[in-house]
């Protein structure tokens, strides 16, 4: 039917279409038409998107507007036919057309328009290079990306839900919002929420995506199994097997780098060196082996690396020194 290409289809017959009152014959040309041209389909595709934001379905009455025309219609063709009035009536069938199309149009344009502001955000990435950054999402949620970590959030949330997409390590404290949960995406796992904070990151060394749940609760799941996680819970996702694993305690320690809190109980220096070079981006070294092995014990609440580093010199009586964005421990030992 490619003669029909350039044939503009009547608004009626379409909506006689929608509404499941054309005959059989009716639907074939109507179905020949839209076979015949792309733009005949977007014309198409562009009434039936009208058609249902209207709430209308096969079946139903025609849409108000067209009945009043073809009622209108109707009535003057009812009317006795004379010269003078002929020419008046079709005036006013021309601008009775060209107003229903008018409005048609902009109802159209203007359900369009928000369709696409609300499917189609703008993306916006935040990246932390060489340090770690706190940025604060659209619904008020904070979220602190640890060094060399991704995140991709819309630049407004959409009526169903708050999605972002992760990279890396991050820590979320997350608004609560009945009425719209909060997803993670950390490929291949999807991490649900409504209000909580929790701690996420991609652990690439041990092939893992590993979750600390501070308060709340959360669930990990990847399309096929799932897993809730409740606070003081941890969960990970084993990326060799698929599976899930919880489990019942986490170190708080290993959020220090977000929440700026270590509480060290007979800690040994190294595993002390490990989260405060995560939380400040300095590497530790040890020039006598065996102070990695020192223990000690102590709180820090929003401290300055340097003031905790002078505590642990000053209580086991060893020495620090910060050399090319290096930590050095020195000492003959531990007292």
């Amino acid at each position: 039917m490619a003669g029909q290409s350039n044939i503009s289809m009547n608004e009626t017959f379409i909506a006689r279409y929608l509404a499941g009152e054309a005959s059989p014959e009716e639907a074939q040309v109507l179905e020949d038409w839209l076979q015949s041209s792309p733009a005949n389909r977007r014309q198409f595709e562009d009434y039936n998107l009208a058609w249902t934001a209207a709430g209308k379905t096969a079946g139903h009455l025609l849409p108000p507007v067209v009945e009043e025309w073809q009622r209108v219609s109707q009535q003057l063709d009812n009317r006795p036919r004379t010269k003078t009035l002929t020419r008046k009536r079709s005036l006013i069938r021309y601008a009775l057309a060209a107003s229903i199309l008018l409005i048609v149009s902009a109802g159209i344009s203007y359900f369009l328009l928000r369709r696409e502001k609300a499917v189609f955000p703008e993306l916006i990435t935040i990246r932390s290079m060489n340090s770690i950054r706190s940025v604060q999402l659209p619904d008020h949620s904070t979220v602190v990306l640890n060094t060399g970590s991704t995140l991709t959030a819309p630049d407004s949330f959409a009526t169903e839900r708050r999605e972002v997409n992760l990279h890396g390590e991050a820590w979320f404290d997350v608004a609560h919002d009945a009425a719209k949960p909060f997803q993670v995406n950390i490929d291949p796992v999807n991490i649900r929420v409504l209000g909580t904070s929790f701690n996420l990151s991609d652990n690439r060394n041990n092939n893992t995506i590993d979750l600390e749940v501070a308060t709340g609760k959360v669930l990990m799941s990847n399309g096929r199994d799932s897993l809730v996680v409740s606070a003081g819970q941890s969960g990970v996702y084993d990326r060799s097997t698929g599976g899930f694993v919880l489990l019942q305690a986490f170190d708080p320690n290993s959020l220090g780098y977000a929440t700026r809190h270590f509480n060290f109980s007979d800690h040994s220096l190294d595993t002390i060196g490990h989260y405060l070079e995560k939380a400040y981006g300095k590497p530790v070294r040890f020039e006598n082996p065996a102070l990695s092995h020192c223990k000690m014990t102590g709180e820090f609440e929003n401290e300055s690396l340097e003031y905790i580093l002078d505590v642990i010199a000053a209580t086991l009586k060893i020495n620090y020194t910060i050399r090319n964005n290096v930590i050095y421990f020195s000492g003959a030992g531990c007292n």
